[in-house]
């Protein structure tokens, strides 16, 4: 009986939260940038900038460097973070 009920439901699916967020190889295609000039810009290895947009697990502190490249070539019209980029991962234990 109470399967039937939870069937009969009239529900709306709930829309995505992050579906307006854009992901780091978004604003890299969208600056045309290539993943050595990213990394040469935030200081950081190459190799960083492929895991962080293949969602593997980087520092806190590289994610950072990296966002700020984003940030500063919009010209002051976005600021990119941890809350408005989507699929970031971070090692565990670290804090900025």
């Amino acid at each position: 009986m109470r399967r039937a009920f939870i069937a009969a439901q009239d529900t709306m699916p709930l829309p995505s939260i992050h579906q307006h967020l854009p992901t780091l190889r978004q604003l890299r295609e969208q600056y045309k940038m290539s993943y050595y000039e990213v990394a040469q810009a935030a200081r950081v290895r190459p190799r960083v900038v492929y895991w962080m947009e293949h969602h593997v697990a980087v520092y806190p502190i590289e994610a950072v460097h990296i966002l700020s490249v984003f940030s500063m070539r919009s010209g002051g019209k976005h600021a990119y973070g941890f809350h408005n980029v989507r699929g970031l991962c971070f090692k565990q234990g670290f804090m900025l």
